[in-house]
């Protein structure tokens, strides 16, 4: 019983995400609540991870988005994350009182938030959208000093560069884009991660997309993938279609990385 289950939760047997981008207006997208959702499958599982993609942050309070997931993180033994992001839904500003002229300035306060949150265990915080906080202890904490936050970009420079600056581990999440696109982005991030003295260990991408590469693209996919060497991104080539291979990119298992691009290359190359 727990190992189907872990089956049909994580595709990856490592990572399960929750889409927050449209959950809570969109009756497409009926899951109101990832983090309860998430505590479900933690209490059924061991090894996977558990993370949203997005959280949108905008229009959420990031000391409730704290006190979620770092309770998820208790329930899982130390095993969610989160991927704050802007979104790429817009319903939930009207629903929540927003306007959406303050999109970029809404998610760069409460990011500036959740990160203070994350790093200390009583806050003093204002400012312009929110109460203030003055010596608030916020409880419960994580397992570890901190929980992991990813900064989720779609594509836009200044995002990456905002991930960069911040010194936070930066998920590409794109679909309609190939993989080299991100290219620069990429090279960006990790020269403002450098130049701005932050820990190494949170120099990281994560790479999730989904596009078609043509079978003559090996070049491409060469200059692509030293950007991601010693990442958490990996592409595995799918079933080829009408003469073209599909390159789906995702999280996966940090230890099989290198092993796992190696063998899309070669099976790439013999195709």
């Amino acid at each position: 019983m727990r190992r189907s289950s872990r089956r049909r939760a994580s595709p990856t047997k490592r990572g399960f995400t929750f889409s927050e981008s449209a959950s809570i207006t969109r009756l497409d997208i009926p899951l109101s609540s990832p983090a309860v959702v998430m505590a479900a499958i933690a209490a059924r599982t061991k090894r996977i991870r558990l993370t949203s993609a997005v959280t949108i942050l905008s229009t959420l309070d990031p000391v409730r988005v704290f006190q979620d997931f770092a309770t998820l993180d208790i329930l899982s033994a130390g095993r969610a994350e989160i991927i704050a992001g802007r979104g790429a839904f817009t319903e939930s500003f009207p629903l929540f009182g927003h306007d959406i002229a303050d999109y970029d300035t809404l998610f760069a306060e409460k990011l500036d938030l959740l990160c203070a949150l994350n790093e200390h265990e009583t806050s003093t915080w204002s400012g312009r959208f929110r109460a203030p906080l003055k010596d608030a202890p916020i409880a419960p904490r994580p397992t570890a000093a901190k929980l992991p936050i990813w900064l989720g970009v779609g594509g836009t420079p200044e995002s990456a560069q905002r991930a960069g600056n911040l010194g936070l581990p930066l998920t590409l999440a794109n679909i309609f884009q190939p993989p080299a696109k991100f290219v620069g982005q990429i090279a960006d991030y990790r020269e403002r991660h450098a130049k701005g003295g932050h820990d190494p260990r949170t120099c990281r991408v994560a790479l999730a997309t989904h596009c078609h590469v043509a079978k003559d693209s090996q070049a491409a996919l060469d200059g692509f993938y030293p950007y991601y060497a010693g990442t958490s991104a990996r592409t595995r080539l799918g079933p080829a279609s009408s003469g073209r291979r599909r390159a789906t990119c995702t999280k996966p298992a940090r230890a099989r990385r290198a092993r796992s691009w190696s063998a899309a290359r070669s099976r790439s190359s013999t195709s």
